[in-house]
């Protein structure tokens, strides 16, 4: 694994965070992929890629309820 496509990896965790909130089902292996993500080519990028995920996480979770979130 070449060591950009990991730290594009470990910067972009926090956006399960936000999937896991807002979507009611998970595909893991979708026909067509849902994102065009283009890749970070410096670290500037990682860090924005991070921040984003970072705010989309925690947007979701403030808009959530426990009630939502103990659904299963």
């Amino acid at each position: 694994m070449m060591f950009g496509y990991l730290c594009e990896m470990v910067a972009t965790i926090p956006s399960g965070i936000a999937i896991q909130v807002t979507k009611n089902e998970l595909d893991v292996a979708p026909a067509a992929p849902t994102v065009k993500k283009e890749p970070c080519l410096t670290s500037g990028a990682l860090t924005q890629s991070q921040e984003k995920s970072a705010a989309d996480s925690r947007a979701a979770l403030l808009s959530t309820t426990d009630k939502h979130l103990t659904t299963p």
